[in-house]
């Protein structure tokens, strides 16, 4: 099926490639994770068939591209090309919370110490560059306590639990289950 899409391809425009590789990525968004390891390589498929014509993107599609680029590793399992593009992303949009959440929920997933550790630090700089109470704090804070819990400091985790739950309060419902199975989880 691949091999039948890039076939078909073949001949289109840098912009017009994008374009699949945006469609594919929102089916992706939508699949089981076996379809969407394979959407993804089929993504990347597309990706390197560009070669140097994506120079003739705008700077803007270049980037989404290699947004999309560093989604489509981490979905197709290749986790250490993913956070390589992460890196890069990252350091060249440094305040994109957006990218830097992609780039720590990668981390996170991993079962690597030091890339836990890892994960703990953007989460926390995710948390500390975001607005007190928006979604993306309330998500920032919740990942901060799981990446504390699974390199070990359970204490950490139900410290800072408690902390938001005694100042804060927890979030909307689902933010505080989540919050009260994780403490659950610490103790």
């Amino acid at each position: 099926a691949a091999q039948a899409l890039l076939d078909e391809l073949r001949g289109s425009s840098p912009a017009q490639l994008l374009a699949v590789v945006q469609g594919l990525a929102q089916t992706a968004d939508a699949a089981n994770d076996r379809l969407a390891g394979e959407l993804a390589e089929m993504q990347l498929q597309v990706i390197d068939s560009l070669g140097e014509s994506r120079r003739s993107l705008s700077a803007a599609d270049q980037d989404r591209l290699l947004h999309l680029q560093a989604a489509a590793f981490a979905r197709a399992g290749r986790t250490v090309d993913a956070i390589k593009l992460y890196e890069q992303l990252v350091e060249a949009h440094p305040d994109d919370g957006e990218v830097r959440e992609r780039f720590a929920g990668l981390l996170l997933d991993s079962t690597d110490a030091k890339l836990l550790e890892r994960a703990l630090e953007q989460w926390r700089i995710v948390a500390a560059r975001s607005r007190p109470d928006t979604d993306r704090w309330w998500s920032a804070k919740y990942h901060v306590a799981l990446a504390q819990f699974k390199t070990g400091d359970k204490s950490g985790a139900a410290k800072l639990i408690r902390y938001l739950q005694a100042t804060k309060g927890l979030g909307d419902a689902a933010s505080a289950a989540r919050f009260a199975n994780l403490l659950k989880r610490c103790e």
